[in-house]
């Protein structure tokens, strides 16, 4: 995902002009330039948003791990009052966690980082855990159980921790 100022437009697109910020849903790797078909603007396939101007395109570079959030809380299917833990509380993880919070979720979140854990408390994250020392994982344990378990660390650890014998809902992995 991309923000852009849109530097040339063909004269047979309206939608966009000169100048205009975009948000581009199209991965186009971390690049400088990108190119995005916009001769169709209602083709659902055309993830190309223009912004109002009074948005800066440094929040708006947020859009796409937003997104990823949201899209990880609505494929769990949080409902109201549901437990939900929230692996990793970096960028991505704390989106998620607040969006489950907002579904109407008692949220866990757990990292390694306690700086990340903090921001998430300033978040209203209801429940956080340093994950540290042999006994973490148990301690955590001790938290649920988790009606979904959701995971944005980014690390390769759900097996290894959680065997197959977990019982959660649904575990879902970035």
């Amino acid at each position: 995902q991309n923000v852009a100022r849109v530097i040339e437009v063909p004269k047979s697109v309206k939608t966009y002009t000169r100048g205009d910020l975009i948000f581009s849903g199209n991965f186009s790797q971390h690049v400088e330039y990108f190119s995005v078909n916009v001769s169709e603007p209602e083709d659902e396939t055309n993830w190309v948003i223009k912004l109002p101007g009074s948005i800066d395109p440094q929040e708006a570079a947020l859009f796409g791990m937003a997104s990823v959030a949201m899209h990880d809380v609505r494929r769990a299917d949080v409902k109201l009052g549901e437990r939900v833990l929230v692996i990793g509380a970096g960028g991505i993880g704390l989106f998620t966690a607040q969006i489950a919070k907002v579904a109407g979720a008692h949220v866990t979140i757990c990292d390694l980082n306690e700086k990340r854990l903090a921001l998430a408390e300033q978040l209203g994250i209801q429940k956080t855990l340093q994950i540290e020392g042999e006994d973490a994982w148990e301690r955590l344990g001790g938290f649920g159980p988790f009606d979904a378990v959701i995971k944005d660390s980014g690390a390769d650890i759900l097996d290894d921790v959680l065997g197959t014998g977990f019982g959660h809902k649904q575990l879902l992995t970035m």
